[in-house]
């Protein structure tokens, strides 16, 4: 749905002065997925990253 979105030329039906019934229908789908999501308990997480230093070191220990 977001490719299609992106080919509009603009999201608003300027005739009728009001977004196009597709953008609603997607914001209201985002919404109901966050919703849906909350009640679940999940949250954003951040992926471990490792410090520079222990990057190089593995990268070290791969190669010799």
């Amino acid at each position: 749905m977001a490719g299609y979105l992106l080919t509009l030329p603009s999201l608003v039906d300027r005739r009728h002065r009001r977004v196009w019934q597709v953008v609603l229908d997607r914001n209201a789908l985002a919404a109901s997925l966050e919703r849906t999501l909350a009640r679940l308990g999940t949250e954003r997480r951040a992926k471990p990253v490792p410090t520079l230093e222990e990057y190089i070191a593995a990268k070290d220990a791969e190669q010799g």
